[in-house]
């Protein structure tokens, strides 16, 4: 009888253990330095008042109001495709989760579009991250423009659809494709400013793989002297839809 009696107040004391919400960041430093751990509290937090309420919006903005202003100000320069999505609460973790991943970092204007894929393959290597291209893929996808990179990808893809073509492509394919469009006003073909079908490329012959209608210095291609593996010059390239790509 006295076993049974102390089982049930064992009980109803885990029952009535009160978690405590974790507090808010006191600077961005801090943010990064313990981003993971409070997270961790917070989803502990959250599981033991799931009970009460387990609308994604409301949790949205409870997480927003216990980071406080470090977490309020990293959230404001965030992107969404939906307003709904700004206080879901799933998302704002994912987003929240990239944002300690990549540091924060987002590619600058003339930033070279390989050198920065390479920055963050980095990142994810550094932080043993086991998804890491996958990772990249979705970051690259909230900071692209995808109007211009699929008409830039139509230049040498006719077929390319993004919804459906964009997950097929490597980060190297990605990387091309991006850096065709990022200076815009340069022709893709012949790398100067001109108007529509009056570019001086127009069939003319590349010197370095032979096709037609554009410039080598804008060729699609790299040349490769001594290669690792026969040990000649050739033309390096790797193939979607049988388009060449530079490596």
């Amino acid at each position: 009888m006295g076993n049974s009696q102390n089982k049930n107040v064992s009980t109803r004391r885990t029952e009535n253990v009160y978690v405590m919400p974790p507090t808010p960041f006191m600077t961005e430093e801090e943010f990064f330095k313990t981003w993971y751990i409070w997270k961790n509290d917070f989803l502990l937090f959250r599981r033991a008042l799931i009970g009460t309420n387990s609308n994604k919006q409301q949790w949205g903005s409870m997480l927003l109001n216990l980071m406080g202003p470090i977490g309020q100000n990293i959230h404001s320069a965030f992107t969404f495709d939906s307003p709904n999505d700004k206080k879901n609460i799933n998302i704002l973790i994912q987003k929240f989760d990239e944002y300690y991943i990549f540091s924060g970092k987002k590619k600058l204007p003339l930033e070279n579009v390989y050198e920065y894929i390479n920055e963050l393959e980095l990142m994810i290597k550094e932080k043993n991250i086991t998804n890491g291209e996958e990772l990249i893929r979705k970051k690259i996808l909230t900071e692209i423009n995808k109007h211009q990179f699929t008409n830039a990808a139509n230049n040498l893809i006719p077929t390319f659809i993004f919804s459906s073509d964009f997950n097929k492509l490597t980060l190297k394919e990605i990387a091309f494709i991006w850096e065709l469009y990022t200076d815009s006003d340069s022709c893709t073909k012949c790398d100067r400013i001109h108007f529509s079908e009056k570019c001086p490329a127009l069939e003319k012959q590349c010197s370095k793989c032979n096709n037609w209608n554009h410039f080598s210095r804008k060729c699609p291609t790299n040349y490769i002297n001594n290669c690792d593996y026969c040990g000649d010059g050739n033309v390096k390239t790797f193939k979607f839809y049988n388009v060449a790509f530079v490596v």
